[in-house]
């Protein structure tokens, strides 16, 4: 046997606390319309998320954009689906809702629980954060493989080095013996210039580097 609920059951303390909750909603929307559009009563939610604070007597369409005062109209009713009306705030932002839409005798019955995101500067603030974020990511990752190269650099550098007793190159991590300079300068990041020593101007040009030409 089916149960049925009879709603005029409830004590009318609790269909009170339950008016009260619906009406002071901040996230859902009811909206009273009489067989004109013509707003009758609508809950404090969805006052302010057009940022006004009295819409009663106002037409529906007033605060429709363009594209969305053409789905007000009796065959609407037929659709099972949920209406996206865009809505134009006090603020002259756009509200997108997903709204349904019910009638009982002459009177409309307008409600939303879902809040849509506007196709507007919102959008374009996630998208750019979407491309900071991308660039600070590819930042990151060069820097961490710079971090990487400069670890093996000193530690290749802090480590023991094969070095030639008599020409002095010095064996690399790959088995390729190399000049000292070119080793130092690769994992170093540092360059040379050539000079001579006063010791080595004597043995081989047989005067002293501090003498003057």
């Amino acid at each position: 046997m089916e149960r049925t609920i009879k709603h005029n059951s409830y004590p009318d303390g609790v269909l009170e606390f339950v008016g009260e909750c619906v009406s002071g909603s901040r996230y859902l929307c009811l909206v009273l319309l009489d067989c004109e559009f013509t707003i009758e009563h609508c809950n404090q939610g969805f006052c302010r998320l057009l940022a006004a604070e009295d819409l009663v007597g106002q037409p529906l369409q007033a605060v429709l954009l363009p594209e969305s005062r053409s789905l007000l109209h009796a065959n609407i009713l037929s659709l099972a689906q949920p209406l996206r009306l865009n809505f134009i705030s006090g603020e002259q932002q756009v509200v997108s809702l997903e709204c349904y839409l019910t009638q009982s005798g002459g009177t409309y019955l307008l409600f939303s629980d879902h809040l849509l995101v506007p196709d507007n500067d919102i959008l374009q603030k996630i998208s750019c954060l979407n491309a900071e974020m991308v660039a600070l990511t590819r930042e990151l990752t060069r820097k961490n493989r710079a971090l990487r190269e400069a670890r093996q650099e000193i530690k290749a550098l802090k480590g023991i080095i094969p070095i030639c007793m008599h020409c002095k190159e010095i064996r690399d991590d790959g088995g390729y013996w190399r000049n000292l300079e070119s080793y130092i300068e690769k994992h170093a990041g540092v360059q040379f210039s050539h000079g001579i020593c006063p010791e080595c101007m004597k043995q081989r040009y047989g005067q002293s580097g501090d003498e003057d030409e």
